[in-house]
């Protein structure tokens, strides 16, 4: 007992001094302004949707419509600039999709089992700071009539090899075993901290995942959008096309027209029937996406609510950049990835000091002698490896070569970061500046049309001018959707590359 009580005193003089938590140093301003240059760094001046006109307003668009012919129904003619009404039944609106994702999305199943796997690695590295208990019995015996044997020694590390008793053709040996290291001068404290490293890692990977799966729900939920509106702008075009195939028609039988205007009327049916199996095509395709971004059967047929368009940005790229460095997860963990790191130099320098343990172990035997016998056993063990054959310094290099390697890893991760900040706001900027091109081109295209069919009812005009005046708008039409929507997408993947929720996140905002 007196061993026992010298050990733990010495164990706890060096407890301090031996286990204390390491606190590695990391660079985070160096980082941060690889994301956010300082100010007497001169940015390249990017474009911004004030540089192009004013914002415009989706919602104040007027919706033109086509004149009806005589004859033609007004009903059939649909305000295509119009935002579609949502389903009255199973519409999916932006927000359902995103709250279903998070609960069917089996990507976020999978992060979230690594939050948990990283926690209980956490238990286990905590674990070694405790004493370790083991209970051991064992039963021997051996055939009657034979010579009696020895009894066996009893192993320990703390008290060497320790043997008691007489012979015996059966016994029983009952051990109990404890155990606690005392210092292992960095060891656990190193491995337990990369352990916590690992779940704050784990936990802002996870987070991370969220914003992924609602960006990628946003993004197909607005190339839905986009290709039902290309649909309907198709589907008109095709309508619009086959009455002008039916004038052209008319007037040839009548002695007015040319068999060139009936092929003219024709070929622009066929374009436009191509041009709507297209956008069917990318409907069915866009909603297959969505369903497997959501996480639900792909072949499901989702019925989609429309969105009002979003306002515009009013952020500077400046502030979009340290937006960026105060909210992406991927910030967090490269910084937590070099702690890491610097933990595992620790730890593998710590391999070239002593182990420290105390410990004992109590036995309890009874044999056929008849013996029975008690023994406690306890004290104190330093080990200290001499000659590894240079394994420990090799174990230094490496943990200092992966400290490097993942200090340059979050110096290229800060400037993914940076590269996607600057990518999506000048989309933002290109979107804002076609929506505003291209409303002016259905506007005239709008127009013209009307001079056109106007013209032609007072025999100025021929049906080849009305198609290449029907031709010019519907591409217009197609050209404002497409704006429309990259618009959306373009402010989604900003406030996804910033780290802001993807609906309202940076419209909220203000410089």
């Amino acid at each position: 007992m007196c061993m026992l009580a010298r050990g733990l005193t010495i164990g706890f003089l060096l407890l301090p001094g031996g286990c204390a938590p390491l606190s590695p140093d990391v660079p985070a301003a160096a980082l941060s302004q690889r994301i956010v240059p300082p100010p007497d760094r001169a940015m390249t001046p990017l474009p911004t949707p004030a540089r192009f006109g004013a914002p415009v307003a989706v919602e104040t668009l007027p919706a033109p419509r086509l004149a009806p012919r005589e004859g033609e129904a007004p009903q059939l003619l649909k305000p295509l600039l119009a935002p579609a009404p949502p389903a009255e039944t199973s519409a999916l609106t932006l927000e359902m999709a995103l709250e279903m994702a998070r609960r069917e999305n089996p990507n976020l199943e999978a992060m979230g089992e690594r939050v948990m796997q990283a926690e209980a690695g956490q238990i286990v590295r905590y674990a070694e700071f405790l004493p370790d208990s083991r209970i051991l019995y064992r039963h021997i015996e051996d055939p009657p009539g034979s010579e009696p044997f020895t009894l066996p020694t009893l192993p320990t590390n703390l008290a060497g090899n320790v043997a008691f008793g007489g012979t015996a053709n059966r016994f029983d040996l009952t051990e109990l075993h404890l155990q606690w290291m005392l210092c292992d001068f960095g060891r656990r404290a190193g491995k337990y901290g990369q352990a916590t490293i690992s779940v704050n890692i784990a936990r802002l990977q996870y987070r991370r995942a969220l914003q992924t799966v609602d960006f990628n729900v946003a993004a197909q939920y607005f190339a839905v959008l986009q290709a039902e509106a290309s649909k309907r702008v198709a589907e008109e075009a095709v309508r619009r096309a086959e009455v002008d195939l039916r004038d052209a028609r008319n007037f040839l039988r009548h002695g007015v027209g040319i068999r060139n205007q009936v092929l003219r009327a024709e070929a622009l049916l066929a374009e436009m029937r191509l041009n709507f199996i297209k956008a069917r095509t990318a409907r069915s395709v866009a909603v297959a996406g969505l369903n497997q971004a959501i996480g639900i059967n792909v072949s499901a047929d989702t019925q989609i609510a429309d969105r009002p368009a979003a306002p515009s940005l009013t952020l500077p790229l400046e502030a979009c950049l340290q937006l960026a460095a105060s909210n992406r997860e991927e910030f967090g963990v490269v910084l937590d990835s070099i702690r890491s790191a610097q933990f595992g130099v620790g730890v593998a320098r710590a391999d070239f000091m002593p182990r420290v343990v105390v410990g004992g172990v109590a036995a309890h035997e009874v044999n056929n002698a008849p013996f029975r016998g008690n023994l406690a056993a306890g004290g104190v063990a330093i080990e200290l490896a001499l000659f590894e054959g240079g394994k420990r310094i090799g174990q230094v290099r490496k943990a200092q070569a992966e400290a490097r390697a993942c200090l340059a890893q979050g110096k290229e991760v800060c400037d993914r970061i940076a590269y996607e900040v600057n990518v999506a706001y000048v989309a933002i900027a290109d979107a804002r500046e076609r929506m505003v091109q291209s409303e002016k081109a259905v506007a005239a295209g709008t127009e013209n049309l009307r001079v056109v069919r106007s013209r032609i009812a007072h025999g100025d005009a021929s049906p080849t001018d009305v198609a290449d005046a029907e031709l010019v708008l519907t591409r217009a039409q197609q050209s404002y959707y497409t704006a429309l929507y990259d618009n959306q997408i373009a402010l989604a993947r900003l406030a996804y590359a910033v780290g802001l929720p993807v609906v309202g996140g940076i419209e909220r905002r203000r410089p």
